[in-house]
C-alpha cells in the first residue's frame, strides 16, 4: 500500500522579506548596538585664552573658554553617547606651556560636566598645528545633551582650532564624531 503525504508549500524567502531586517525598530536593538552616529566639525576659530592654566587644574566649563556647543538628541534616554576627538590645534605663542582641549557636558554640575580632556605642553607655535585627540563617554540619562568643546593654554593669548594661526583657511579640521550606543 502506497501512502501519499501533502504538506503546505512554504516560502522562506518571503517570509525573510516581511520580517525586513534591514529596518530594526530602536527598542528592538540589542545591547551595544550603535543608534547613530554625527560627525561635528569646528569651524576655523579662534580662541582667546588669557589668564593662566597649570596641568593639575580640572578642565571644567567654570576653568575653560568654549569653542563651540552642539545639541545631540537621543533616540532613548537610557543610551550612553561615545565622543571621539580629534585635530589639530595652534598657539600664538612658543612656550606657551600647559594647554588642555576638553569635552563638557553642559547640563551636568559644573565640577563634573567634564567628559574627556587631552593636555599638551606646547613648546612651538605658528602654524606647527598640535594633535589634540581624546575619548570620553557620556552616560547621562537626558534625551538631549548639550556637549561643548572647551579649551585653555598657560601662556597663550589664543588657540586655534581648525586652522593655522596665520590665516583662517580650513586646515587641519577638529572634528567630534559623537556616537549613540544602546545599553
Amino acid at each position: 500500500m502506497t501512502v501519499k503525504i501533502t504538506r503546505p508549500s512554504i516560502d522562506i524567502r518571503g517570509t525573510l522579506d516581511e520580517l525586513n531586517f534591514a529596518k530594526v525598530p530602536y527598542q528592538k536593538m540589542p545591547a551595544g548596538s550603535v543608534l547613530q552616529v554625527v560627525s561635528w566639525e569646528i569651524p576655523p576659530t579662534s580662541i582667546s585664552t588669557a589668564g593662566s592654566w597649570v596641568w593639575n587644574t580640572l578642565a571644567s566649563p567654570d576653568s575653560t573658554y568654549g569653542v563651540a556647543s552642539y545639541t545631540f538628541n537621543k533616540t532613548r534616554t537610557s543610551s550612553h553617547v561615545v565622543a571621539i576627538c580629534n585635530g589639530a590645534v595652534d598657539s600664538n605663542s612658543a612656550g606657551a606651556g600647559p594647554t588642555v582641549v576638553a569635552l563638557a557636558n553642559l547640563d551636568l554640575p559644573q565640577s563634573g560636566g567634564t567628559l574627556g580632556a587631552a593636555y599638551h605642553h606646547v613648546r612651538y607655535a605658528n602654524t606647527e598645528p598640535h594633535a589634540f585627540g581624546f575619548s570620553a563617554v557620556d552616560t547621562s540619562t537626558t534625551s538631549s545633551v548639550r556637549f561643548s568643546l572647551r579649551c585653555h593654554s598657560h601662556g597663550a593669548t589664543a588657540l586655534y582650532f581648525s586652522r593655522f594661526q596665520s590665516g583662517t583657511s580650513n586646515q587641519n579640521p577638529y572634528t567630534i564624531t559623537l556616537m549613540e550606543i544602546a545599553q
